[in-house]
């Protein structure tokens, strides 16, 4: 092996360590593992002891290729969107392709 081809393996190598760990990064909303191929689940985030509310807003984040990301995931926008006033709990909702794609929702249940 020359020089010149274990230099450009080692950056090959170093560069494909380096998109999967920062792949692993994005991809772990609060509180989860996550998968470093495929995700695609939905949890509780917060929750509260007053009864479920009749009304659901939610707000969302897309990424693409871990370059651009666009879109609101408050909590204060998820509520706002269908003027709840008192939150009786939060789920979100996440699914991503590797590094190419990735969808965070946020859910907002109250009255």
């Amino acid at each position: 092996m020359t020089v010149k081809g274990f230099v450009s393996m080692k950056v090959f190598f170093f560069t494909s360590l380096y998109l999967l760990g920062l792949s692993a990064c994005v991809s772990v909303p609060p509180a989860t593992g996550g998968a470093l191929f495929y995700n695609d689940y939905e949890s509780n985030y917060l929750t509260f002891q007053d009864q479920q509310g009749p009304l659901t807003g939610t707000s969302d984040a897309t990424c693409y290729a871990m370059l651009v990301c666009l879109g609101d995931t408050s909590i204060y926008t998820a509520a706002k969107s269908v003027e709840i006033k008192k939150i009786s709990s939060v789920e979100y909702r996440y699914k991503s392709i590797f590094i190419f794609y990735s969808k965070t929702t946020i859910i907002v249940k109250g009255f």
